[in-house]
């Protein structure tokens, strides 16, 4: 990315619109090695990288490369992904995606996929009885989603309003160069009471470790130059609040993978579906789940919103 200073823009809290902000320290971009600063808004403690690309800059960001693990991110490769017919031996498994889904808004339902990339959850929630649209800011990956027969919106403006029963954004908040727009859009486009399903790292205890001076494994989710936006529990709800969501869920389902997985699989504490087997496990699974969140082994879900 050439002649990057030219890029870099200030910008004011999403969330609040402040202008006074804490340093915590410089991440440098994977691609263009521009030492870009995290802060904290001191007025309501959103998370973000301040200065940063523009927009135009970041929606550049997302071309054939980036989808083939060769952007900013070279831990994803999409295109690889997507050919991959096992859900298991995926990076974000979309079916399981979809088998999560369906214990919030069962289909057949209406569904859009905010930040759809090459479209494999939508095929597959399609095949799950869903009837599944996509929104998506990067020409390539549009294109490739609608030349598999999906219907991609390209402009927050042509979404429908009070169409979608729920809304979809699998690791897509912190992408976005205003979270307060995006999540604008949603809750414009549900039904009344319509929920808003994503995913996205949690952050909370983030800024106390950094405070203490603690090394946070979390540090490892800020990517510059395309994962700007970072968000705690408190800093998500203050979105919904302001945004006019009428309700905050919790939803914490029974999956885990990884370390954790393997163990509590190992002593039988988990079936094959990543399920807790009986009452007694689910205390268990969520006595363990706390201290593994504690100590980052794993990270606590978001809370979820309805219209």
């Amino acid at each position: 990315m050439k002649e990057i200073n030219k890029l870099i823009e200030d910008f004011p809290c999403d969330l609040c619109g402040a202008k006074d902000e804490e340093f915590l320290y410089i991440k440098r971009g994977s691609i263009t090695n521009y030492p870009f600063r995290l802060v904290r808004c001191r007025s309501c403690g959103l998370l973000y990288l301040n200065p940063r690309l523009g927009e135009k800059a970041i929606r550049d960001l997302y071309d054939e490369n980036y989808y083939a693990g060769k952007g900013f991110d070279p831990y994803v490769d999409y295109l690889t992904d997507f050919a991959k017919e096992n859900d298991n031996e995926k990076t974000f498994h979309p079916s399981e995606t979809v088998n999560l889904i369906k214990n919030i808004t069962p289909s057949p339902a209406k569904l859009l996929d905010f930040g759809c990339g090459l479209g494999d959850l939508i095929l597959q929630a399609n095949k799950q009885g869903y009837h599944a649209e996509g929104y998506e800011v990067s020409d390539f990956s549009r294109e490739f989603a609608r030349s598999k027969g999906i219907k991609v919106y390209s402009d927050l403006n042509q979404l429908p309003m009070n169409s979608y029963d729920i809304v979809v954004a699998i690791e897509v908040l912190e992408h976005c160069s205003s979270p307060m727009e995006a999540l604008m859009a949603i809750y414009q486009s549900l039904k009344p009471g319509g929920v808003f399903y994503y995913t996205t790292l949690n952050f909370d205890g983030f800024y106390v470790r950094w405070r203490l001076n603690i090394k946070s494994s979390l540090d490892n989710y800020i990517v510059p130059e395309g994962h700007i936006h970072f968000f705690s529990t408190d800093s998500i709800i203050k979105y919904f609040k302001k945004i006019g969501f009428s309700e905050v869920i919790k939803f914490n389902p029974y999956r885990i993978r990884g370390r954790l997985y393997n163990v509590l699989s190992k002593i039988g504490l988990v079936d094959e579906g990543f399920f807790p087997k009986s009452w007694l496990n689910k205390i268990v699974y969520y006595i363990l789940i706390n201290i593994a969140a504690f100590y980052e082994i794993t990270t606590k879900n978001l809370p979820l919103a309805k219209k």
